[in-house]
């Protein structure tokens, strides 16, 4: 018996290390195929990331100050310009064991997260949820071959700080179990746990878990409505009040814990005023961004290709052939079966119920879900989540709001893997197994979303001349494209120089970030005429306004040649 026991729980183990290669292969086939030489990203945003990654190795290994990078010279605590990394940085800092390139070392913390991410989901589906083994592998697959979040965390790793969502949501099931169970010892100790990774969480990346802990607040308000609306209100508030040592512990170590980020992120929120509506309301989705998935997407090529065969409506494949691939930040919907299952899941567990939870925990949980897709539309100039930016704290500094469906994702797999439980209860094999391949199907996504050349961008970095004994900070002036680019003007030079300031450990004013410091001048580097550019200018009036002007060189980064000058006066 035993013997049969552990030949069965061995097949369990293949197959899951299985489906997280499987997983894996799926979201990096790209590197996969070209030997990692063309990585996620570009030299834009990516360059930014991997800076801020690179300067948590700094902190671990070389003493730098936590709170303050290289660049933005001289300001203080610029970590708070833009997400902090903090839990990616230690897994970028132990990648750098296995490889020094940090082009190389963003790919494999991506590698780390995704792993992290389907164990996690995996442990959550069966601990917390009690979903049969095939249910709960499906729905971390899933999890990490989402079309909408593989689009986006190619772009912005910050994305993937959803993988560790559920290991808070583990901390907190088990510790409120055991202090019901009356085990309190160990209930505090995950409350601490769960306390202190949240805090870390929000250190790495503000959007998911300001997402979290406001559907957090959407829950408790379904929570009592749908008491009141039965008449048990008083009940459900007697329950909390039971249990008011173990949240005053938990709320309380969470509030300590969370010193360090608000230390650094509430002084520049006062400094930056943050963001506006304006800028909001441009990110807001539309109803019918929630199936925008992309041309790209794999079902939508395969739709494409069958009415091409068909002949109607005279579209063909050429049509995705000639439309060029653009990332958009609305790019956050989900496939129509993947989205239709999981509106099926979250019915039926409203309609049923589960071993663990009855349906009123179910229907809370479609209401909570319900209720955060509504707040995020807009219709024409109306949206309610006017509401939420003018009344919620910390809202402003959302601009991509956009992103809550990506944060949906992990309501919308735990609703997949409640379907698949269901199906296989009712012992309904073909139909689960002919819905799990047309759901894992339509993850997979085609865009090129490769655009980082790793020997292009190691030959820039390693051209680059030891930097002259009097040079203590410096600036990029870089040859401008002979044809105007935005994405140049605001970040080519500044995110060279905040990676190479992090590499080589020498401050520069420059850099660019979700915020930028209030005399912050250094974007648009040249006025038109290719070649000419007057960061040098600027550089100089700068570091004299800062009272760092000796010492402050210029890197000149030309199509021939890279060399180093000291700017002593205005050129």
């Amino acid at each position: 018996m035993s013997r049969f026991i552990q030949r069965h729980a061995l097949q369990k183990l293949t197959f899951l290390v299985v489906a997280i290669l499987t997983s894996l292969v799926i979201c990096y086939r790209y590197q996969i195929i070209n030997q990692f030489s063309v990585l996620f990203g570009d030299d834009y945003d990516t360059v930014i990331e991997i800076s801020i990654l690179h300067h948590w190795k700094n902190v671990f290994f070389n003493g730098e100050t936590w709170s303050s990078t290289q660049y933005f010279f001289p300001y203080l605590k610029t970590l708070g310009y833009n997400d902090g990394y903090f839990l990616f940085g230690i897994l970028y800092s132990i990648s750098q064991f296995f490889t020094k390139n940090p082009f190389i070392s963003n790919d494999v913390t991506g590698i780390f997260l995704h792993v992290i991410g389907f164990c996690l989901f995996y442990i959550m589906c069966r601990t917390v949820f009690s979903f049969q083994f095939i249910s709960s592998i499906f729905g971390s697959f899933i999890f990490l071959t989402s079309n909408n979040i593989w689009i986006n965390s190619a772009h912005h790793i910050q994305i993937l700080m959803i993988y560790f969502v559920p290991a808070l949501i583990i901390l907190f099931y088990i510790s409120r179990e055991n202090y019901i169970s009356g085990n309190r010892k160990r209930s505090y100790l995950y409350a601490l746990c769960c306390s202190a990774l949240c805090a870390a969480c929000f250190m790495t990346g503000y959007y998911i878990l300001w997402f979290f802990v406001f559907s957090i607040c959407i829950l408790l308000v379904t929570i009592y409505t749908i008491s009141c609306i039965r008449g048990n209100i008083k009940s459900a508030f007697n329950e909390k009040i039971k249990l008011y040592p173990y949240y005053f512990i938990l709320l309380s170590s969470f509030i300590i814990f969370m010193v360090p980020f608000l230390y650094v992120y509430l002084s520049k929120a006062r400094e930056t005023g943050m963001h506006s509506w304006e800028e909001t309301y441009a990110y807001l989705p539309h109803p019918y961004d929630l199936l925008h998935i992309g041309h790209w997407n794999g079902g939508v090529i395969l739709a494409i290709s069958v009415l091409n065969q068909l002949g109607q409506w005279g579209v063909g494949r050429d049509l995705v052939l000639r439309t060029p691939y653009h990332f958009s930040e609305l790019l956050v919907g989900f496939p129509p079966v993947t989205l239709a299952l999981a509106f099926w899941g979250a019915w039926a567990g409203t309609r049923y119920g589960t071993a663990r939870y009855s349906r009123t925990i179910w229907l809370i949980f479609s209401v909570t879900n319900i209720i955060i897709l509504l707040l995020c539309f807009k219709l024409g100039p109306l949206s309610l989540w006017q509401l939420v930016f003018h009344l919620v704290p910390g809202a402003k500094g959302l601009r991509v709001v956009s992103r809550f469906f990506l944060y949906e994702t992990l309501p919308l797999c735990i609703a997949l893997s409640l379907a698949c439980d269901f199906l296989l209860q009712r012992r309904q094999y073909v139909l689960t197994t002919v819905l799990l391949l047309i759901v894992v199907c339509e993850q997979v996504n085609f865009s090129p979303v490769l655009g980082l050349s790793l020997n292009r961008e190691q030959a820039l970095y390693d051209s680059v001349p030891d930097k002259p004994a009097e040079c203590k900070t410096f600036v990029v002036a870089d040859t401008p494209p002979a044809v105007p680019d935005s994405g140049y003007d605001l970040y080519h030079g500044n995110s060279f120089a905040m990676l190479y300031s992090e590499l080589a450990q020498i401050p520069t004013p420059m850099g660019f970030s979700t915020f930028n410091p209030p005399d912050w001048d250094f974007s648009s580097p040249y006025d038109g005429v290719p070649g000419v550019t007057d960061i040098a200018v600027r550089a100089v009036h700068y570091a004299s306004a800062h009272n760092f002007l000796p010492g402050l060189c210029e890197l000149s980064i030309t199509k021939n040649t890279v060399s180093w000058r000291n700017l002593r006066s205005i050129p």
